[in-house]
Order: structure tokens, then sequence, then C-alpha cells
């Protein structure tokens, strides 16, 4: 766009908060200056008129009687001076007729000036005559053709181009228009003007004003937001929302209620649908608008829909009548609430509270509920089948005076405890409760019982009576097989050393059997000597294998410090006539086993090759890797394939019996 001389501003000083100039203005002001004016010329015409004539005529008699000339020519001097005095009031007359155009049009000028939104008055063909500072402001430059100016405001945007082009082709047309048009910047939407195009038909020119409306579509904008929300709570709202007329007609329906019925809201709002079409019940009778006998105005009531489908369902239906506005008709305001989901809560209460009461009823342990008071208000069978009493003596009776009486004061202690809060740490343990020989638990827990209507919640007891008669006789019996256990591992502890007595003695018997041969009178006796020393070192056998008893505790050992460690105490166990010799492999790694049982095996080993040796001889210990390819089994134990560390036991003795070789790793059995 070209860029022109500045358009003319006619006052330099905008006034504060000065008035804008609208086309009501201009007319009003100028009506009200020429009124005045013309007033104001026509007192001052007559009052100089009137001094006029006054001040000639004394002035014409005063020249005649002191001249002394004749009236007809004192007359006609009297005429010129008129003539010159109306003359001289005429021409003044135009001059302040000039001034108070000239202060109007300064008026106007300021005010136009002042005015807070752009305004531009142009000729015919768009081009500035005027424009007021608020205009070159928004313009940020002045041309001189304005229309030019301004549609390069709403330029960016095609649609708003071409709405400015219908206010400058009515602007040309001579027709006053407006319009609301944003000014769209990078896209976006920066602010908002009011165009007003006013024709001024007897000069041709067109006022332009611009108004920022930005603030004004803010609000707009935000309250169409609002609306919507509201709209959108309406329609979703989680109850169901209608009004229907006097006649029954739907003229409000929520999406919510819509689709309860299987329909949309269009159907019911635009169809021949009444409200009495949809409620199940009989409504003969009772106005359209009711939605059930005796509930024709402000109240709550149940009923039964149909939707579209066929399908009856329950809901709660709150809703006020309201005139409208002519008096004469009336509508609704109604809330529907669906009651399904609450009929299944309720049929879900009701199943859990069956559960409940059977399982209370069939619980395996006795259990009460007591009030505060340790009355009995409800129990179930099992707590009256343990304690032997009917329902009629422990219902409504403290249960106190159900504990046998030496541990009633205990009982009674610990119960108010609980109920004061505190946790019982272990269960009371009642001896007699019903039965002489049964041995009953009690445990308490403090819960709140329901409140009947009209009373404050009461705290009250919950109390669990479990019989423990069988597992106290279990206990006893444990205990019976721990002692055996006990007595098992004392003679364990002894068998290895009362085996060598045995030894000893069956040894001495081969001697004697030497000597006496089977025709010696002694000979007998002897064998039978021998053969109870062989039962009783079975029998040692026997208590050693039952005795065993280990607790394994595996951990990550190297071989070869187990066994430096062991050394010593190895070496004092096989005395000064035996050596003891270590050779260790290489790349032994680590293995993963109880230390105590693996040094219990070769004590054993080396304590059995001893005795093999009783003469001296040497024991040797070797540790070596071991590739295992398969697994081995032994008994019910199993080796799987892998890496392992064999550790070999060697001696000079005479061996290990073969009936032996499955005991060797028995604790305490000698081979």
């Amino acid at each position: 766009m070209k860029k022109d001389s500045p358009v003319p501003a006619r006052s330099p000083a905008m006034p504060k908060n000065a008035p804008e100039l609208s086309d009501s203005n201009l007319g009003l002001l100028a009506a009200e200056e020429k009124q005045e004016s013309s007033d104001r010329q026509q007192r001052l015409v007559i009052a100089a008129i009137g001094t006029g004539l006054l001040v000639m005529i004394s002035l014409g008699g005063l020249a005649l009687s002191n001249l002394g000339l004749q009236p007809e020519k004192g007359l006609a001097g009297i005429l010129i001076t008129a003539s010159i005095m109306i003359l001289t009031f005429v021409t003044g007359r135009n001059l302040y007729k000039v001034y108070r155009l000239s202060r109007i049009e300064t008026i106007l000028g300021e005010t136009f000036q002042a005015a807070l939104n752009p305004q531009v008055i142009t000729d015919a063909d768009g081009k500035a005559l005027i424009a007021n500072r608020a205009y070159n402001a928004w313009i940020g430059r002045q041309y001189s053709h304005a229309e030019s100016a301004v549609a390069g405001r709403f330029s960016e945007n095609v649609t708003v181009a071409a709405e400015f082009q219908k206010l400058r082709k009515s602007a040309r047309m001579g027709q006053p228009a407006q319009g609301e048009l944003p000014v769209v910047k990078g896209g976006k939407i920066a602010e908002w003007r009011r165009i007003i195009v006013r024709p001024l038909p007897q000069t041709g020119y067109v006022v332009w004003r611009i108004e920022d409306i930005s603030e004004r579509k803010r609000a707009e904008q935000a309250v169409r937001e609002e609306q919507a929300k509201l709209v959108d709570f309406m329609a979703h709202a989680p109850v169901g929302i209608y009004s229907v007329d006097q006649t029954g007609r739907f003229r409000f329906v929520n999406r919510t209620l819509a689709e309860w019925l299987g329909c949309t809201a269009e159907e019911l709002t635009g169809g021949s649908l009444k409200l009495h079409d949809i409620i199940t019940q009989k409504l003969e009778g009772i106005p359209p608008y009711a939605m059930g006998a005796g509930l024709e105005g402000h109240l709550h009531g149940d009923t039964f829909m149909r939707s579209k489908q066929g399908e009856v369902f329950p809901v709660s239906i709150t809703q006020t009548v309201v005139m409208n506005e002519d008096g004469k008709t009336l509508r609704t305001r109604s809330i529907v609430r669906d009651l399904r989901p609450e009929k299944s809560w309720q049929e879900a209460l009701s199943l859990s509270e069956q559960r409940f009461h059977r399982l209370f009823a069939e619980a395996p342990i006795g259990v009460a509920l007591l009030k505060a008071s340790m009355i009995v208000e409800e129990c179930n069978q099992t707590l009256l089948t343990l304690i032997r009493r009917p329902a009629d003596e422990v219902l409504k009776r403290n249960f106190i005076t159900l504990v046998p009486d030496d541990r009633r004061q205990e009982v009674s202690a610990q119960l108010h405890a609980v109920l004061e809060g505190k946790d019982m740490q272990k269960p009371v343990e009642l001896r007699g409760f019903g039965d002489p020989h049964a041995v009953v638990f009690l445990y308490a827990k403090r819960f709140q019982l329901t409140p009947s209507q009209g009373h404050e919640p009461e705290n009250g007891l919950m109390l669990y009576l479990a019989d423990y008669t069988d597992q106290k006789r279990m206990e006893a019996q444990l205990a019976h097989s721990m002692k055996l256990q006990a007595i098992g591992q004392l003679a364990g502890g002894v068998a290895h050393d009362f085996n060598n007595l045995l030894t000893a003695m069956i040894g001495f018997c081969d001697l004697l059997l030497q000597r006496h041969k089977p025709g010696d009178q002694s000979f007998a006796d002897i064998m039978q000597i021998k053969q109870n020393g062989n039962r009783a070192a079975n029998l040692v056998r026997q208590l050693l294998a039952f005795s065993r008893q280990q607790t394994l505790q595996p951990k990550v050992l190297n071989v070869t410090d187990v066994l430096a460690e062991l050394s010593n105490l190895l070496r004092r166990l096989i005395g000064a006539n035996v050596e003891l010799k270590f050779v260790h492999g290489r790349g032994l790694g680590l293995i993963k086993a109880d230390q105590g049982q693996l040094e219990q095996v070769i004590i054993n080993l080396v304590v059995n090759a001893r005795d093999a040796m009783p003469r001296g001889g040497e024991v040797t210990i070797t540790t070596t890797v071991h590739q295992q390819e398969a697994p081995i089994q032994r008994v019910q134990d199993v080796m799987p394939p892998g890496h392992y560390v064999r550790i070999e036991v060697k001696d000079q003795g005479i061996g290990i019996p073969r009936e032996n070789l499955q005991r060797i790793f028995d604790p305490f059995f000698s081979t």
C-alpha cells in the first residue's frame, strides 16, 4: 500500500476521558449552538437598534438646538448617522457569527480528536479527509486512503477480508452498516473490532468508527464456554433430568435419561411420546405431568419406567411444578434416579448378610457378640455346644457368669481392658468350661455395635472361643515324644562306647571258645554269652541309627582350609602310632556343604582307619577334582552330573566289612 501524506489532525491535545464523536453527538451539538446563536443575535439586534435610535435622536436634537440649523437638514444628518451605525452593527454581527462558527468547529474537532476509539472521515473514494489520533495510533502510520489502511488490518484471513469488503461496498452505496471482525495475526485472533460505517448523504462523506470489543468477545467466549459446560453437565449428569408441560409432553430431556429409555433426547422432545407413556403404573385421573397418584406437586416418589425396548426398571423421581410467566401454563423440573444399581447393592448386601450369618452360625469356633455391659447379644451354635448350655441360658445374660468361678475375676479384667482399647496379647486359657476335661482359648476384639434408631453407636466385644482340648492332648504327646527323643539322643551318645564294650566281650568269648571246645562243659555257656553279646551289638547299632538327627547349614567352603583346621584334632585322635598325610590337587575350587557334617565324616573315617590299624600305620587324605558325567544314586539320594571335589581317606588296615559300607556316615557308628 502506498504511503501518502499525513492525515490532518485539528487539535494538538486530547483531553482525558473525552467523549466519542458520534453522529448523534455532532447533530445535537450543532443544533444547540445554532439555536443559542440565533437567540443571542435577535436580542443583540433589538437592543442595538433601540439604543441607536435613542442616541441618534438625542444627538440630532442637540445639534439642531446648538447650531441653529433647520430641522430638515438635521433630519438628513440623523439618517446618515443611523445608516452608518446600522452598517457597522451588521458587519459586527457577521464577524461574531464567523467567530462562533469557528469556535464550534474547534470544539467539534477537539471532541473528534479526543475520542478513545479510532475514527476517520473519508470521501466517496475512501480517501481520508480527517482522522483522530486513536485512528493513527491504531493504524501505526498515516495513510490518505483510509479504507485500504483499515482493510490491511483484516487481510490475513480470507473470510474476514471478505466481510470487510461488504462494509466497503455499503459505504460506496451510501448505506449505513456495521460488523464485528477479528484481527488475525499469525493464524490466531489477536483482537476483535466493531466497524461502524455512517454515510453523510448531504456531503458524500463517510464516517468510519472502529471500536475495540476484545474484552466483550472474551467475556462472551467465557459465557459460551460456561454455557457449554452447563449443557454438558446437564446432558451427562449421573441422574436423569426432564421437564414436561401441562399436557405431559417433554420439553427437555437430558442424554442420560434418554439412554436409559433407549432413545435420543430429540425423539422424546420432538415426538408424540408423553410422560405417562413411559411410566408403567396406572395413572388414570391424575394430571398428565404428574408421575403418580398423589404426586402432582413438589413431591418425591418411586415408580417404574419402560424403555423403548420394553425393559421396565425402577426409578425415583423428585420434581417441582412451576407456573410459566403467562400464569396459565406450567412446567416441571424433574430429577430421575435409576434404582437398578441401588437394587443390585441391596441384593448384594442382603446376600452378604446371608453369607455372614451362615459363616457366623457355621463357624468351627464359638463366636459371641457382647455389649459393653458384658451382656451376650448374639452367639452361634458352636459356642453353645462348646460350653454345653442352651441358648436361653446364654443370650441376654452376663458372659462373666458363664466362666468358671476361679477365673471370673481374671477374665473380667481382660475383657474390660480390651473394651478400653488395649489389645489382648495372648488368649485366656480356660479349663472346665462346659466339660471338666475341656481346654478352651478365649480371644476378644473390640468393635462398634450397630446402633439402633435414635441411639449413639456403642462399643462392644466380639469373643472367639476355640476348643484346644485335642491340641493340648497332642502337645502332651509331643512333649512325651521329645522326651523319648532326648533319651534316644542320650543313648546314641553312649552307644558308641557301649558298642566297644560289647566288642571286647564278644572278643573274649572267642578266646574262651578257643580253649573250650564243643565237648567242653562250659562251651554252651560261653556260646550263650557270645550270642547275647551279638544281639546287644545289633540293638546298639539300631539305636544309633534311630537316634540320628542333623540340622544342615550349607555354606561355601574351601576344602583345603577345612582339612587344615581339622588336622590337629585328627592327629590327637589317631595317636602317635599313626601318621597323617595330606595330598591336595590343583584347581579344587569351592564347595557348598555343612562344615560340621563334613568334619564329622572326616573324623569318622580317620578314627575308623586308626581302629583298623591297631599296630600303627599311615592315613592319607587326598583331594582331587572330579567330573561326574552321569548321575549316581545311593538309596534315595541322587548325585547329579557336574564338577565335584573328591576326598579320599586311605589307610593300611584290614578294611571295612561289606555290610557296614552303607553305614559309614552314621554318627557314632564304628566300622
